[in-house]
């Protein structure tokens, strides 16, 4: 199909389905007007979201970076009164606090420290 023929499905100018066409290109086109092209052309604009990788992998992930956040500070303040504990027991503690999170409400892991 010609752009001048989509253009007249569409009720739009040439000119129009040229710019449609570039800002698809650069990933500014509009759910709406991709919507319209997509009636014009008999077909359904599906838009999904599809994981990067695993929930539970996501989850694990986000736990561990919470609970490295939360032994780190700890660990910090406890160096500056000459108390910090051995790199044995703040991993251990950064675990047990991951699998905390874990069990918790799982919103807890996006919010801000």
């Amino acid at each position: 199909m010609t752009a001048s023929q989509l253009a007249e499905r569409m009720r739009l100018t040439p000119g129009r389905i040229t710019q449609l066409e570039q800002q698809e290109a650069a990933g500014k086109a509009t759910l709406s007007s991709l919507k319209k092209a997509a009636d014009a052309l008999d077909c359904d604009l599906i838009v999904t979201l599809i994981p990067r990788q695993s929930l539970d992998n996501r989850l694990r992930t986000k736990a561990d970076e919470r609970s490295a956040d939360a032994v780190l500070e700890i660990a910090h303040s406890m160096s500056l009164e000459k108390q910090r504990p051995s790199d044995k027991a703040l991993e251990e503690q950064r675990k047990a606090l991951a699998d905390e999170f874990l069990r918790g409400p799982l919103s807890r892991l996006w919010k801000k420290s």
